[in-house]
């Protein structure tokens, strides 16, 4: 119903359910209130993820597959693609279960957001010295899986050699990830860099 003033007519205000914007501000305030944290938390060394981001975070990438055996199950790389924060790749690298497979890993280290700490603990964490018997370019004697994890170790390094990583710096020491290499003869050459300790914030 318009109303009418005069020869006008006034088309009535919207209805505003009250609920949706309280939400709407409390959730405002928060974002407000954690970029006003993490400008603190920086000057120390330090970055929060937001409690609600790291929900989803878990919610959609940890043991996503885990159930789902008998499932044609593939991880949602729109999903993926939501994560806007260099320290949001790390915390999905940090807490990933590999039995989950390749796919996110590959994606993370593709990702224009991969700063070098989240690189460095991908290669570590994907016991590079199993993969030096294999060649980079030839992957034929590798089921699907390890076939997908030498692959992205190649992509590490590809973007090592390249300077191509965020330089957000984001705080890791290798020293706490690394194993003994002992395989003979491998096939590449693990880079010095990935040895390197990165000095940088905290991720919390």
């Amino acid at each position: 119903m318009f109303e009418r003033k005069g020869n006008i007519r006034i088309p009535p205000k919207p209805h505003i359910n009250s609920y949706q914007h309280s939400s709407r501000i409390t959730e405002l305030l928060c974002v407000s209130g954690i970029i006003v944290i993490n400008r603190v938390l920086e000057i120390f060394g330090f970055y929060m993820i937001p409690p609600l981001r790291k929900v989803f975070i878990r919610k959609i990438f940890f043991e996503f597959s885990f159930g789902k055996e008998n499932e044609d199950y593939t991880p949602n790389k729109d999903l993926f693609n939501r994560l806007k924060h260099p320290a949001e790749l790390f915390y999905l690298a940090n807490i990933y279960n590999w039995d989950d497979g390749p796919i996110p890993l590959k994606w993370i280290v593709e990702s224009p957001l991969c700063s070098e700490g989240t690189a460095k603990l991908i290669f570590w964490r994907a016991a590079p010295d199993f993969y030096l018997k294999y060649s980079l370019s030839d992957h034929s004697s590798l089921n699907e899986h390890d076939s997908g994890v030498l692959n992205v170790l190649e992509i590490i390094m590809t973007r090592f050699k390249n300077g191509t990583y965020n330089q957000y710096e984001i705080e890791f020491d290798p020293s706490l990830e690394i194993e003994g290499i002992v395989t003979k003869e491998p096939k590449w050459e693990v880079p010095s860099i990935v040895y390197q300790k990165v000095r940088g914030a905290n991720i919390i």
